[in-house]
């Protein structure tokens, strides 16, 4: 079987990759590709693999334009870190539909389907079981290493979740801050949203955390939080704000 990642994430790729592998060792994987605009190119020059594991959203575009420039024959496996792209998912010729991190159990199921649905497997079937797979709870808590001790905290101790030279920092309420094996994009899939929102690229913010919030340069906000952190300010991007402020409202 040949096989073609398209995924931009490379930690993530690569992960994809070796748990493909670990699949099936005869399975071929063709190349891994980054963008939308490669992707387009790419299927232009070569012949059409058996399956593709796809990510939604690419560095350039949603890969959904991938669809609209070429007549992709090869079903597909769709991975991303968010749900809300289900449904149009499913308008294209899609085995599943996997939110990340992905698990191994999850590819394997995944791949399983695949064959399954190469002996006619109904749509509505692949579309029930893999809407299934979407309905994962919330998460509650995150384990922490203190020392040589193990320990927990739990979500509503949480007030700021950040990234910073390429680690994952929980920052609680008592200003504490330990380091969690999640990205950020890993992190807004698992967490309440009804509590949690990512308002940039580096941070995660807890509702009950933010004390005051204030117009900034460039159609921005900045947010003072009931607790001291790293960097002098915090920002609400201007891709963000919109619906951070829809957020505010729930």
């Amino acid at each position: 079987m040949k096989v073609l990642v398209i995924e931009d994430e490379r930690r993530a790729a690569n992960r994809l990759i070796k748990m493909i592998r670990t699949y099936d060792t005869s399975i071929e994987i063709l190349d891994r590709l980054e963008s939308v605009k490669n992707t387009i190119t790419w299927f232009g020059d070569h012949p059409m693999p058996d399956l593709i594991f796809m990510d939604i959203q690419l560095g350039d575009g949603l890969c959904f334009e991938i669809f609209d420039e070429c007549n992709l024959m090869a079903p597909v496996i769709f991975t991303t870190a968010y749900d809300q792209f289900a449904i149009k998912a499913f308008k294209f010729y899609s085995i599943d539909y996997l939110l990340k991190p992905v698990s191994f159990s999850e590819l394997k199921a995944a791949i399983d389907k695949y064959f399954i649905f190469k002996q006619n497997l109904s749509v509505a079937q692949v579309y029930n079981q893999t809407i299934s797979l979407l309905r994962k709870p919330v998460k509650d808590r995150f384990i922490i290493k203190v020392g040589e001790s193990i320990n927990t905290v739990k979500i509503e101790e949480i007030s700021l979740i950040g990234s910073k030279d390429k680690y994952t920092y929980l920052y609680k309420s008592d200003n504490k801050k330990f380091i969690i094996d999640y990205t950020l994009e890993q992190l807004e899939v698992i967490l309440d949203t009804q509590r949690f929102f990512r308002i940039n690229r580096t941070y995660i913010v807890n509702r009950n955390s933010i004390i005051e919030i204030k117009t900034y340069v460039n159609s921005r906000l900045v947010l003072k939080l009931s607790i001291p952190y790293d960097q002098s300010e915090i920002i609400v991007s201007r891709e963000r704000v919109a619906d951070f402020k829809k957020w505010l409202e729930k």
